[in-house]
């Protein structure tokens, strides 16, 4: 009771402490409890069966955060939980680069409605509305940093501290939730750092399902420019600028905030342009621009896992965003087979490599499957389809 009274009481003072500076509250026009107020109006509107809490962990490095988490409003398990037992299984979304649990707002209410008792979505530590810890930012020691006071360090031990960051801490929230074993649905960067995950703690995973991840294929050399695709040719200075704003760790929330009161109809925008063919209603894009918006333009903390982990290739036969440390041999060679492993791509999905129909042959226990008319977000591109797959009678999750 002690220590639950006392990191209370802590993460009090480092909530107000992570706010922007009056400063910036005014530029950007967002404050932590903006982003609050837009991600209940999500829940209000489209997750009424879920509610969102803290989880405090204590990290080694980082000390004592919390991790915003969606759970059901009412658990089944819930006094097997409160009395201190464990429960055997849960479903666990977590979500990619700039999204928030929000986002999983229709398979999750699908779950809810087929009676599973265990369902979670979380938010990555520094990202979303879980805490921001800023350890290694000006020191150049531990993640999140900037890569230019890190510049003497070699990229792959950034890499390798920001996975552990990230593994780490979604085994404290598993500890303190008192889960046995994980069904982790991860999306993009949530399906790379979930795959990451459970090649490090394989005990704990019952099942991995990989929608659209990036950083499944091996980092490619650069090719000859005959060799590249015509649209890279015709766009070098746009990748260019690309390449140049990646490594100095410029990333997509700093322009946003960078252009103030203009970020939210940016926001806007841009998910009106990406949803709108899609049939989806105005309310709701507007919901979702302004939940996005205000989750994004906090303090900057976990939004540079971009430069720790990927790098983008342009010079090669498939241009993209890749993993400065791949996952194609390790999930070969160290998920045990008894793991199922479920790549899910859209059929229009620009994530999608070649060469994870290569890991899928080599794996008895992997399977790939697609999401009719959907690109990268396969959730929200289509989302009866995607349901169709994820759950019920022709479902890939176990009921827990």
């Amino acid at each position: 009771m002690l220590k639950t009274f006392f990191n209370g009481a802590l993460l009090g003072a480092r909530e107000k402490g992570e706010e922007l500076s009056y400063v910036s509250r005014l530029w950007v026009r967002s404050s932590v409890t903006k982003a609050f107020s837009a991600e209940q109006r999500l829940l209000d509107r489209f997750l009424g069966a879920f509610k969102c809490s803290k989880v405090y962990v204590e990290l080694e490095r980082y000390g004592v955060q919390y991790i915003n988490t969606y759970s059901l409003n009412k658990q089944v398990s819930q006094q097997q939980h409160d009395d201190g037992g464990e429960r055997s299984s849960a479903v666990v979304f977590t979500h990619g680069f700039g999204g928030g649990s929000g986002m999983f707002y229709h398979i999750l209410n699908e779950l809810a409605a087929l009676e599973y008792s265990n369902v979670f979505a979380i938010d990555w530590l520094g990202m979303g509305r879980s805490s921001r810890p800023t350890s290694g930012l000006m020191s150049g020691q531990g993640y999140p940093q900037r890569s230019l006071f890190s510049l003497r360090r070699q990229k792959q031990e950034v890499a390798d501290e920001c996975i552990d960051y990230f593994v780490e801490s979604l085994e404290k929230w598993r500890e303190e939730m008192k889960i046995s074993k994980l069904q982790l649905v991860g999306h993009s960067l949530g399906g790379y750092l979930s795959a990451r995950y459970a090649i490090a703690y394989p005990d704990r995973v019952e099942k991995l399902v990989l929608l659209s991840p990036v950083g499944v294929p091996e980092l490619p050399e650069e090719v000859d420019d005959d060799k590249v695709p015509e649209f890279v040719k015709t766009n070098k200075l746009v990748t260019g600028i690309i390449r140049a704003f990646w490594s100095l760790n410029v990333t997509p929330q700093s322009f946003v905030r960078f252009i103030g009161p203009w970020g939210l109809d940016a926001v806007q925008s841009m998910v009106k342009r990406r949803f709108s063919v899609r049939g989806m209603s105005e309310e709701e894009m507007e919901i979702i621009a302004d939940y996005l918006y205000h989750i994004n333009v906090q303090r900057a903390s976990g939004e540079y896992a971009l430069n720790a982990l990927l790098v983008p290739v342009m010079k090669a036969e498939n241009p993209g965003v890749y993993a400065r440390r791949s996952l194609a041999q390790d999930l070969v060679e160290k998920l045990p087979r008894h793991i199922p492993l479920i790549f899910l791509y859209g059929d229009r999905d620009w994530m999608f490599h070649p060469e994870v129909k290569d890991i899928v042959s080599r794996m008895p226990n992997a399977e790939l499957q697609f999401v009719s008319n959907s690109g990268h977000h396969v959730y929200l591109d289509h989302p009866a389809e995607f349901k169709r797959i994820m759950a019920g009678s022709t479902g890939i999750l176990e009921r827990t």
